[in-house]
């Protein structure tokens, strides 16, 4: 089932997977090492450009994921999201927003970075590695519909859920 979800997604985004080292053990650990190349330095779109001015986009709603890892380690909540096989989906199946990211490169933006690992956290890697700092309005977080709900379930504000997970 994992190879399959595997397969679908490097056709869904035209990779190949070249190799794998399987292993018996009683836990289960997957890695998985993407390589990728440019031919033309102006087409990389680093971390390390953001600039002092910048704006900061999202191409999408904030806390999905987050929300959904929640509801996955406390399955007796989910009948009280009404969203929760959304969010779970967000979770267990993100979608890599290439297209939206080929869309910004080409109209402009220069650090570009996936959020999977949080807003406030990716948004820190790209400051240190840009040697700027950002501030980021509370009031404009897109939120992902059924954020709010599992944040009130888990204790947190909808604001930490929203910037602590894709």
């Amino acid at each position: 089932q994992f190879f399959q979800g595997l397969t679908a997604a490097a056709y869904e985004y035209g990779v190949d997977i070249v190799g794998s080292d399987l292993t018996s053990a009683q836990q289960v650990t997957v890695t998985v090492t993407v390589t990728g190349f440019s031919l033309l330095k102006k087409q990389l779109h680093l971390r390390s450009q953001a600039k002092a001015g910048d704006f900061i986009l999202v191409t999408g709603s904030l806390g999905a994921s987050a929300a959904g890892l929640w509801l996955s380690l406390n399955p007796q909540a989910q009948q009280q999201v009404s969203n929760a096989a959304d969010l779970l989906k967000a979770h267990f199946r993100p979608q890599a927003r290439v297209k939206e990211a080929l869309f910004l490169a080409k109209h402009g933006c220069e650090a570009l970075a996936d959020i999977s690992d949080g807003l406030a956290r990716d948004m820190t890697n790209i400051c240190l590695a840009s040697g700027v700092g950002c501030l980021i309005e509370e009031e404009n977080l897109p939120l992902a519909k059924g954020v709010a709900e599992v944040a009130r379930l888990s204790g947190k504000t909808a604001t930490t859920v929203a910037l602590s997970g894709g």
